[in-house]
């Protein structure tokens, strides 16, 4: 399989007391557009498949969106059923000495409630309400 920046995982199993037993890996890379040779795309790589793992493994149900780019000093994530193409969590590699895993499950549990839904496992109602309500999601307060 190829190696790329931007991993996608979802849980396909979860036993009963919560495990992640399976993922679903999806990965696309997109070389760098002026031909260049990508130096740091097995660290990208590397980066952006640990922060799915953390996602998947503490809010497991949701289809997980994630890329790193170290040249650009970004891992953004997002969950584009809810969030559309365009939408993602940003977080600066620079604003941080070392990239946390309480970092990465503060994060995206915020993310969860700013869609009005509970850190955790995906509720299926809870899902499809917000997916209803889309277009009220308000992250204008996140600093860019």
């Amino acid at each position: 399989m190829a190696e790329d920046h931007e991993v996608t995982l979802s849980t396909t199993e979860v036993s009963g007391r919560g495990d992640v037993k399976t993922m679903d890996i999806k990965r696309t890379y997109t070389p760098p557009l002026d031909g260049t040779v990508d130096e740091l795309k097995r660290f990208d790589v590397w980066i952006a498949t640990r922060v799915a793992e953390i996602l998947v493994k503490n809010f497991h149900g949701y289809a997980w969106y994630v890329m790193a780019d170290s040249k650009q000093g970004i891992v953004c994530f997002s969950i584009p059923d809810l969030m559309g193409p365009t939408l993602k969590w940003v977080i600066r590699l620079g604003e941080y000495a070392d990239l946390q895993p309480a970092l990465i499950y503060r994060s995206g549990g915020e993310l969860l409630e700013r869609m009005g839904l509970r850190r955790g496992p995906m509720d299926i109602a809870e899902y499809e309400a917000a997916k209803h309500k889309m277009h009220t999601f308000d992250f204008s307060d996140v600093k860019q």
